[in-house]
């Protein structure tokens, strides 16, 4: 009876998993044997390949690749098997401490640093069941990164950090009540989780870029008006040959939609004036306007952010609304209809 109840907890005890592994890994050090103890981790190391030089505003998968680069450092000895079973359980034991530079469970999230590279979540982390030493991905990692618009050119970095678990250590169990009903020799397998970082350099090119600094003038109902915006490059490089174009909703009209910039240095702003004029319709308030820089950037056509900017509507100074002009007559209607009043009753009382 107590041999069938000291059974009973020792298959309990082959039902806690502490590791990933197909041999029983919750036996007792004392129900074991550990032959050989070998030393090496996995080394994980990731490649770029993709380019590292990415624009302001864009959109961009890069691709990364996995290897594994662990080797077995050394391999001692500590029981000395004696008898023809020993020797053949110590080498199959030896054959699985080779396996202790196998990355299992690999996740590979990437991180930036920086507000001003922002990784897609649908595409920042990935899994991979087992790295093994000399295996490379067959497919890279895609991750999708956006770029600020208004990031400052400049040496970034993306950090891929990755987490994972290792074998650790292999013993044979050598208890014969928890060998008598295996087929096969079990062996226990300890592990141990890992992580590593690596870094990838990114690098946001230099270019022009424009921010409206200042929107002065306002339009009139009836006679339009002409407004002046102030277009600052904020970029570090000269924006050649630029030109703006604005675009207006009706029942906003413009004369001449598209203006002359020139050749815009890093920090020079320059103005330019448009000459609304309104249509059918207008009403007397605040109206949002956007336009866009056209230039020459190392000799290609590019093209600044949308940018908006909110012009004033205002009544005319020729002609009164009709709302204040039927509050004038409403008004003066009131007081005839007081004063014919009051003169009714003086003359009543005469009589």
């Amino acid at each position: 009876m107590k041999k069938a109840i000291h059974l009973i907890l020792l298959i309990m005890m082959f039902s806690i998993s502490t590791g990933a592994s197909a041999e029983i890994t919750s036996i007792p050090p004392h129900n074991t044997i550990d032959y050989y103890e070998a030393s090496g981790v996995p080394n994980i190391h990731g490649s770029l390949l993709s380019n590292p030089e990415v624009e302001k505003g864009e959109t961009r998968i890069i691709e990364i690749n996995l290897a594994n680069k662990g080797i077995i450092q050394a391999l001692k000895i500590n029981v000395v098997p004696q008898d023809p079973l020993d020797i053949e359980l110590a080498q199959n034991e030896m054959e699985k401490e080779k396996m202790r530079t196998v990355a299992h469970g690999v996740k590979a999230e990437l991180v930036s640093p920086s507000p001003y590279i922002y990784i897609r979540p649908e595409t920042s982390v990935y899994t991979i069941k087992a790295l093994k030493p000399g295996m490379i991905l067959e497919h890279p990692l895609r991750y999708t990164i956006d770029i600020d618009n208004n990031a400052p050119a400049g040496n970034y970095s993306l950090n891929l950090q990755v987490s994972y678990e290792y074998q650790s250590q292999v013993r044979t169990v050598t208890n014969n009540e928890i060998l008598q009903d295996t087929t096969e020799r079990p062996y226990i397998s300890y592990y141990k989780n890992a992580n590593t970082s690596i870094t990838f350099p990114i690098e946001i090119e230099k270019s022009p870029n424009f921010e409206i600094t200042n929107t002065r003038g306002n339009i009139s109902v009836d006679d339009g008006g002409v407004i002046n915006i102030a277009y600052r490059n904020i970029g570090e490089n000269v924006a050649e040959d630029a030109s703006v174009k604005l675009t207006a909703m009706d029942p906003l009209e413009i004369e001449h939609s598209i203006a002359t910039l020139g050749d815009v240095k890093p920090n020079e702003t320059v103005t330019a004036s448009f000459k609304f004029s309104t249509g059918r319709g207008v009403i007397p308030k605040n109206y949002s306007i956007s336009s866009s820089v056209k230039y020459f950037d190392d000799e290609k056509i590019q093209y600044s952010n949308i940018l908006v900017s909110k012009i004033e509507v205002v009544p005319s100074d020729k002609w009164m609304s009709l709302s204040t002009l039927a509050l004038i007559i409403i008004t003066s209607l009131i007081i005839y209809l007081i004063v014919d009043t009051v003169k009714n009753k003086r003359n009543n009382k005469g009589v």
